[in-house]
């Protein structure tokens, strides 16, 4: 998978995990396991997506000898 399709589906499963997130919240009708789990699943995509855009802008360095 190429870098920017990579980033789109990450950020596409972001941006579901914040719209239940944010329904489940706003009904107050939540099991809090639930709640917490997909806020983990959240951070790990965000985590994901932040390490791979600087993985991106900083290429490690090839060595020339």
């Amino acid at each position: 998978m190429n870098y920017e399709l990579r980033i789109k589906n990450l950020e596409e499963q972001h941006h579901r995990l914040d719209k239940m997130i944010d329904g489940m919240e706003s009904t107050g009708v939540f099991d809090d396991a639930e709640l917490t789990s997909l806020k983990k699943q959240r951070l790990k995509i965000k985590t994901e997506l932040v390490t791979i855009i600087q993985d991106h802008r900083n290429p490690p360095y090839k060595t020339t000898q």
